[in-house]
């Protein structure tokens, strides 16, 4: 009697569910970087003193190759145009004017990493690496001081070099932000260290990309830009097996 009930209660009892995941979700594996957009924009900055100042022309693009949201590989380009103005002193008598302008282009490339790739989706904190290239012409005039005793008059001095090169490296850390939909926000600081500045008849002063050059020393170099992604694909957000179940 005892063996016949214990049967029917186990013939009773349901049997328990096996907990397992909706059959279209499989396993999440580790994956390598996947190219997830490209990035077109222009440097505002730029942009901004070309439109204010009539002695300057900037005009910087970027671009960078998006893995994810965690490495960026990097690719600029820009024209400048710069004329400048203004006196040198010789002795305390002797003050002359002068004027200079520079006129080239530059190309800089290298790559950036996202350390807060883990945290955002859109959004980053990033340093990087780089390697740029200038070349461009300048000018420069002034008028030279004369000899009362040998009587002969001040002249205008015109010096000019072309095809002048310039490389350099820059490391950098900046901010990538999301303002609204694909359009982003990127400001970044710079230390640009001089490789090989070409120093001939003169000085190379305002070099494409680098900025005012004094004496070939290492300076910082602030960039502001707004940038566009070009999304290939949507952004897959990925859960963990654990975040699934507690759905179901």
């Amino acid at each position: 009697m005892t063996i016949c009930s214990t049967f029917s209660w186990a013939q009773q009892k349901a049997p328990e569910k096996e907990q397992s995941l909706p059959p279209m979700v499989t396993a999440i594996e580790p994956r390598p970087f996947k190219l997830s957009g490209i990035r077109l924009g222009a440097d505002i900055i730029g942009i901004g003193e070309s439109l204010f100042d009539d002695k300057v022309e900037k005009w910087y693009l970027y671009g960078d190759i998006m893995l994810d949201n965690a490495l960026f590989f990097t690719l600029e380009y820009g024209l400048q145009d710069i004329t400048r103005s203004g006196e040198f002193t010789l002795t305390e008598d002797d003050t002359r004017r002068y004027v200079y302008q520079s006129d080239g282009f530059f190309w800089r490339g290298g790559v950036e990493y996202n350390l807060l790739a883990k945290e955002s989706t859109y959004s980053g904190l990033y340093i990087g690496a780089k390697y740029a290239f200038a070349q461009f012409d300048q000018y420069s005039s002034y008028l030279s001081q004369g000899s009362d005793y040998w009587e002969e008059p001040s002249e205008q001095q015109e010096l000019r070099e072309e095809n002048v090169n310039a490389h350099w490296v820059q490391v950098m850390a900046g901010i990538k932000y999301r303002i609204l939909g694909n359009f982003y926000v990127d400001l970044s600081t710079a230390l640009g260290v001089p490789l090989n500045f070409t120093d001939d008849l003169i000085t190379a002063n305002d070099i494409p990309g680098f900025g005012l050059n004094k004496q070939n020393n290492s300076k910082m170099i602030l960039q502001m830009r707004l940038l566009y992604k070009i999304p290939l694909w949507k952004t897959k957000v990925d859960i963990t097996e654990e975040q699934l179940l507690e759905r179901y």
